[in-house]
């Protein structure tokens, strides 16, 4: 049946090239392609549809979201993504000139398609804060406006959403052009008295942090920490939810601003206050793995240990676990024990783990000596 779908819509698109219904047929085959996670095949019947068309920014918002779905995929598996990054970029650039004129507002179709552009500034060379910043702050006004429309109340519940995307991504380009205070004040502008609205924001500073530079990481750290801080102050009236997920961003300030030694005390503390959650021992063992530093690896060492026997061997994530347990032996001296534990773990499992662990673990063997 879905041969017989794909193959009307195509011979529609062939008698009636010039028709409005050609570009909706279009529209129909790009959804199919998505649905069946063919990325590629979507973008590009998605890329085909006229920006023209009654539906074209629809089209055009599909099409930013294939390339954000192909990017990631390919960052994903460590694949060069330049020529991808370049040619979202300009296909973007072209739809954003389409916009109306600046005092009108955008659709929400339109508000996803600068919002796409500008996360692909903000991380992608060169990049490119300002054009980011206004790409988003046109989301914003428009969100304001509808605020303002005491008859949209519909439409604010779709735009709130956008809106809270659009302000952390904000956030990030105005501490990016060095406007800390702005960005800061845009965050508090937001929070009102609900902690929930700062953490929203702040999530989205810790996933920034992953993709900037050593000088925009140093700011966007040191602005968690200015709005984080206050937070903590308040800390024992939160609930436990609202409490974790603010000491998970104060975790990534303090290690995003070189405090390590508070990192790690906080780092024990959420491990020690939630000693049967896996998902945030393993959260926090990566953290603190990617720390590096002796005193991270020391604390990081037993919760990996903990893993390795929670998962059955030879699987996956028991051999993350147990490379992990080898390179903190390590790193924390005890290389005789690491050696050991080498030596047993490439006898049981010669594989290593395939081709996801064996470099990693073969990378260790010059460090354990004769």
């Amino acid at each position: 049946r879905r041969g017989e779908y794909v193959a009307a819509l195509e011979s529609h698109r062939r008698r009636f090239p010039g028709d409005d219904t050609a570009a909706e047929a279009t529209l129909l085959l790009a959804r199919l392609h998505e649905r069946r996670l063919q990325y590629t095949d979507a973008l590009r019947e998605y890329l085909r549809v006229p920006i023209g068309h009654d539906r074209g920014f629809e089209a055009a918002a599909g099409a930013a979201r294939m390339y954000e779905l192909v990017l990631d995929r390919l960052r994903e598996l460590e694949q060069p993504a330049d020529e991808w990054e370049r040619a979202a970029r300009s296909s973007l650039t072209a739809y954003v000139e389409r916009f109306p004129p600046l005092l009108h507002p955008l659709d929400r179709w339109q508000a996803k398609v600068a919002m796409s552009l500008a996360r692909l500034l903000l991380v992608t060379a060169p990049v490119d804060y300002d054009t980011a910043d206004a790409m988003l702050e046109r989301v914003t006004a428009t969100w304001e406006a509808i605020q303002e429309d005491e008859t949209s109340a519909s439409r604010r519940t779709t735009w709130a959403a956008v809106a809270r995307e659009a302000a952390q991504l904000r956030v990030v380009a105005l501490a990016g052009r060095g406007q800390v205070d702005a960005a800061r004040q845009l965050i508090e502008g937001r929070a009102g008295s609900d902690p929930r609205v700062v953490l929203d924001v702040l999530d989205g500073l810790t996933g920034a942090l992953e993709q900037a530079d050593d000088q925009l990481v140093g700011q966007l750290g040191r602005l968690q920490l200015a709005v984080a801080e206050p937070l903590a102050a308040q800390r024992d009236r939160l609930d436990a939810d609202v409490r974790r997920r603010l000491d998970s961003c104060l975790l990534e300030a303090l290690f995003a601003t070189g405090r390590t030694k508070q990192a790690v005390e906080t780092a024990e503390r959420l491990l020690a206050e939630s000693p049967r959650d896996d998902d945030l021992r393993y959260a926090v063992a990566v953290r603190l793995g990617e720390c590096g530093r002796r005193e991270c690896l020391a604390v990081a060492l037993p919760v990996w240990r903990v893993l390795e026997r929670a998962e059955q061997p030879g699987t996956d994530p028991w051999f993350e676990a147990r490379y992990h347990v080898v390179l903190g032996l390590l790193r924390t001296g005890d290389t005789k024990t690491a050696k050991q534990l080498f030596a047993i773990t490439r006898t049981l499992h010669p594989s290593l783990g395939g081709e996801t662990w064996r470099d990693r673990f073969l990378a260790l063997q010059p460090e354990f000596g004769p």
